[in-house]
């Protein structure tokens, strides 16, 4: 129960990012939470120093609030995880850890300008690298080879490779997020079903233009596009087959590519998807129980139409994925570690 005889503290663990719509974007790096409050809040909260309850404030005319206003204020303000000793830890699962690792800001700041124009140089030069590799190399017998050295090591090699190309997927969106004005609030890795991700939180594209946010969204895809034809060129122009390094460069962007382009996953397409028929964050708003969403079907318009219709799709594609995937694991295991074909 809130009580204003006692002196609240303000999170230490805050991030800020001032809008250009006199909002503020607030991230806490240790709920993993995110929320926007206004400019007048946000001063407010500021003055919540741990020295000072709500008779201390009033007095200084730090605010204009009633006591009642002032619980309503710092009610809002726990909830949101934004008030010392009141914050939510962040959930975890063996399914699905974070590890944060650093606020990249500091760097994109000074370097962003540079880098964005090496990252604008991969996306032109993607598509063209792909149909030069593709025409360069004789795909059954570059296929065959894949084949024949996909094994048990090769998987180990594959599954540390895999941070380089996914560290270079995530940074083209933290680059093209920094150029559109939003900002990225934190780097680390992820596992997800035990395999190795590097991700990035960006934050304040709430207000960005939709073109960037499908800019931002597509990133990804086009540097391991870039990659993946980088490679293939190699290997057409040296004509090295069974080079090791190639191939696993070749499987580790193909992999990735193949990942982002089911829109009915929490990935790269399904942001785009969502941004192409209006309803922001698609994925997170179809995990509400049908049951929900068809109570309030009939008077929710168009959105909760879409949403229902993305949830039923996304749910069958992700089980006939899932079963597929399981099985193909039983059949690799039994095929003494080599892959299948």
């Amino acid at each position: 129960m809130i009580n204003t005889e006692t002196n609240y503290t303000m999170s230490s663990k805050l991030y800020f990012k001032y809008m250009q719509d006199s909002q503020v974007y607030i991230y806490n790096k240790f709920s993993k939470t995110a929320c926007y409050l206004t400019l007048k809040e946000v001063e407010i909260l500021k003055k919540l120093d741990g020295k000072k309850n709500y008779f201390d404030l009033s007095k200084e005319n730090v605010f204009a609030l009633s006591e009642n206003g002032y619980k309503y204020f710092i009610n809002k303000m726990i909830s949101l995880d934004l008030i010392e000793g009141f914050e939510r830890k962040q959930k975890r699962n063996i399914f699905r850890y974070k590890i944060g690792l650093f606020n990249p800001n500091e760097y994109l700041d000074k370097m962003n300008n540079y880098i964005f124009m090496m990252f604008l140089i991969f996306f032109i030069l993607s598509i063209p690298l792909m149909l030069i590799g593709l025409n360069l190399i004789d795909i059954p017998i570059y296929f065959k080879s894949i084949k024949s050295m996909i094994n048990v090591k090769t998987g180990i090699i594959l599954y540390f490779a895999s941070f380089i190309f996914l560290g270079m997927h995530e940074l083209s969106h933290a680059i093209v997020a920094k150029k559109s004005g939003a900002e990225v609030v934190e780097f680390g890795f992820m596992f997800y079903l035990f395999m190795p991700f590097v991700y990035v939180t960006i934050g304040g594209s709430r207000n960005m233009n939709s073109k960037y946010k499908n800019l931002m969204s597509a990133s990804g895809m086009f540097t391991n596009l870039f990659f993946l034809g980088l490679f293939l060129c190699v290997v057409g122009v040296f004509k090295c087959y069974n080079s090791v390094i190639c191939s696993t460069a070749f499987f580790c962007n193909f992999s990735q590519i193949l990942l982002n382009i089911n829109p009915f996953l929490k990935v790269d397409s399904s942001f785009i998807l969502g941004n192409l028929i209006g309803v922001d964050n698609i994925y997170d708003k179809s995990r509400k129980s049908f049951k929900e969403i068809i109570k309030q079907f009939s008077e929710s318009g168009t959105d909760k139409a879409a949403i229902l219709i993305y949830k039923i799709i996304s749910v069958s594609t992700t089980s006939i994925t899932s079963l597929a995937a399981l099985a193909y694991i039983i059949l690799f295991i039994k095929n003494g570690g080599n892959i299948i074909v």
